[in-house]
């Protein structure tokens, strides 16, 4: 049994992936947003915790660097079900957000919708490796 901290906006997203990870034997805590969720880590410690990339207050990416900055060593899995890149002359085009979510520590990633064995097979993979050495 892993604690994890499942940090996203969409509270149908945070409950169901709750639901998953419980049932699983896990002990969840949930935050709706980077800011709350780096207060629970100051808080407590976690073995995992699971994020989404596009959140307001604090992104995921935002979140992860922030993490790693001040050394925790916490693995991370950032989901999103947005686009994984822009290509539509937004601000970031052309960039693939869940390859940069590894740039910035993550430890593994996935797309939004996935089935619940998709997602225990990434926590699993996640929590069986070590974490990525603080970003720069």
């Amino acid at each position: 049994m892993a604690r994890i901290l499942v940090i996203d906006d969409d509270e149908l997203v945070r409950g169901t992936v709750q639901a998953i990870l419980a049932t699983a034997g896990h002990d969840i805590m949930l935050a709706s947003n980077g800011e709350q969720g780096l207060t629970e880590l100051e808080r407590a410690a976690f073995d995992l915790v699971i994020m989404d990339v596009f959140m307001p207050q604090k992104e995921g990416l935002e979140t992860i660097r922030d993490m790693r900055r001040q050394g925790m060593e916490t693995a991370v899995i950032v989901m999103t079900g947005g686009p994984t890149q822009r290509a539509d002359g937004g601000r970031r085009a052309g960039v693939n957000y869940l390859q940069m979510a590894r740039a910035f520590g993550a430890n593994g990633t996935i797309q939004k919708p996935f089935t619940r064995q998709q997602l225990l097979a990434v926590v699993d993979e996640c929590l069986a490796g070590p974490a990525p050495p603080p970003a720069a």
